[in-house]
């Protein structure tokens, strides 16, 4: 099986940046930023940087990490050719963030923080409390899935053939992110990752597809 980065860079290669998840109250979260007076921002696994270009144009100070060095040339070449600048690195969100304590106002993650086991999650957003400055504003949305927190071994979901290793955590076993470890998370275990934070709002992001069905979260940090 190959690596999870390799098997990153794989799709963006492939997909360019096609590959990139689409938020339908986006808007509303740049006029929440913006209100807040938020300057700094951090993209936990920015992809191709769609998001992050959207936010340089309007003025904020951007800057994005992704495992993927594919991803991350295709981010830099967006800014370079919008005339741009961005702190755009490549590094695993699992493991440090290659930034200091409380360097960002605000720090988002899209479809991304379901990606690894618990272990690896919890390390993602204990990360991500530490470069985020106090009463700083955290967004993310991750998928929601309904009904296989037990299962064990391989099934189907989504129309797609999956091993659950072990309860709540799958590894895809076709389609482009195919052996790529996934979480299925709950709005419980998600209140829980964020207790040092004052949750502001919580909903349910849809897209077109059935299964496009995600959690959305915004909170501020307390301390």
């Amino acid at each position: 099986m190959k690596t999870i980065n390799s098997q990153w860079n794989k799709i963006y290669q492939q997909k360019k940046s096609s590959y990139v998840s689409n938020l339908l109250t986006w808007n509303d979260i740049v006029v929440f930023l913006q209100k807040r007076s938020v300057n700094t921002v951090l993209d936990v696994g920015c992809g191709g940087g769609q998001y992050l270009v959207n936010l340089a144009k309007i003025g904020f100070d951007v800057s994005g990490i992704d495992n993927s060095i594919e991803a991350i040339n295709i981010a830099k070449t967006f800014f370079k050719k919008d005339a741009l600048k961005a702190n755009l690195l490549v590094a695993d969100m699992h493991k440090k963030i290659p930034f200091e304590d409380s360097s960002f106002d605000a720090v988002f993650s899209l479809r991304t923080l379901n990606h690894g086991d618990i272990k690896e999650i919890n390390a993602s957003f204990s990360e991500i409390k530490r470069v985020l400055r106090k009463n700083g504003i955290v967004f993310f949305t991750v998928q929601k899935i309904l009904g296989f927190r037990n299962r064990l071994g391989e099934c189907n979901l989504n129309n797609l053939a999956v091993n659950f290793v072990e309860p709540r955590t799958y590894i895809k076993l076709e389609s482009d992110e195919k052996g790529i470890k996934h979480f299925v998370s709950n709005k419980s275990i998600l209140i829980n990752l964020l207790k040092e934070y004052k949750i502001l709002k919580f909903w349910v992001d849809c897209g077109k597809e059935k299964w496009e069905k995600y959690y959305c979260i915004l909170a501020e940090k307390l301390d």
